[in-house]
């Protein structure tokens, strides 16, 4: 099994089929533009992890700081949305994962309104 603390980077598929890569753009660089696919891919052995966004949905994608006593770390929150449905999987450094599929109140993360 392929563990997720490893550096993970991503790949974006827009709806005409162009690719935008974090290797060689910024995240900002999908703003306004129709993300179909979005993909993870791991640096340790190109193991790919790929979220089908679709046309009508919008792309979750965050990493988040973590601070706990002296211990710091990176949690990876990727999915969709389309109105009030949702399907994210929070991808924590274990190498453990959550999937939600309803917004929480106090969560890690809020509805997207």
């Amino acid at each position: 099994m392929t563990r997720f603390n490893e550096t993970l980077y991503w790949i974006a598929k827009t709806e005409d089929d162009t690719l935008l890569s974090e290797l060689n753009c910024r995240f900002s660089s999908l703003e306004g533009k129709k993300i179909k696919d979005f993909t993870l891919v791991s640096t340790n052995n190109k193991k790919e992890f790929n979220f089908i966004i679709g046309s009508k949905r919008k792309l979750i994608f965050a990493r988040r700081n973590r601070i706990t006593g002296s211990t710091k770390d990176v949690i990876v929150i990727c999915g969709w949305y389309e109105g009030s449905n949702m399907h994210v999987m929070f991808i924590f450094p274990d190498g453990s994962y959550e999937i939600k599929e309803e917004w929480e109140e106090n969560g890690i993360y809020s509805e997207v309104l």
